[in-house]
């Protein structure tokens, strides 16, 4: 768990993010739409830096980037979380199993139970190793993607 950047301390404890368009101003011991920001005592964590899923060299064509280095391929990864809740998701397996669990998990055990969950899923990693990775694969580039 790393304390993350992209938030505001509120008042009674509350937490607001900041990483994207919800928003969320999340209680303590609760998390955000994407189930991967935690609020602890009023700062916010995140529950998924360092943890990746779902490695693929995948075609540059794939992504979402109109004639950028055309037939080039991209070594592809992201992690479980999604602010999103896409009806047509081919990737929701890996970006939505946190938010499934969270119902099932009683208030004052879901950081452990998250936490347990995301690294039962993901493989610890550091930005470096990415790189290291893509470039044994012959990737160029790197897609933080499928979330």
């Amino acid at each position: 768990m790393k304390q993350a950047v992209l938030y505001k301390r509120l008042k009674q404890n509350l937490a607001e993010c900041l990483a994207c368009s919800w928003y969320c101003k999340i209680a303590p011991n609760k998390v955000g739409v994407c189930a991967t920001r935690l609020n602890k005592n009023g700062q916010l964590f995140s529950l998924v830096y360092g943890k990746a899923i779902g490695f693929h060299l995948d075609p540059v064509e794939k992504k979402p980037l109109f004639h950028f280095l055309p037939g080039s391929r991209l070594m592809s990864f992201g992690t479980v979380g999604c602010n999103f809740g896409c009806l047509f998701c081919q990737n929701w397996q890996m970006s939505q199993i946190n938010k499934s669990q969270i119902s099932k998990v009683k208030s004052q055990n879901l950081q452990e139970e998250l936490i347990k969950l995301i690294d039962q899923v993901s493989v610890t990693i550091i930005p470096k190793e990415i790189v290291e990775m893509a470039i044994k694969e012959g990737a160029n580039g790197i897609a933080y993607t499928y979330n």
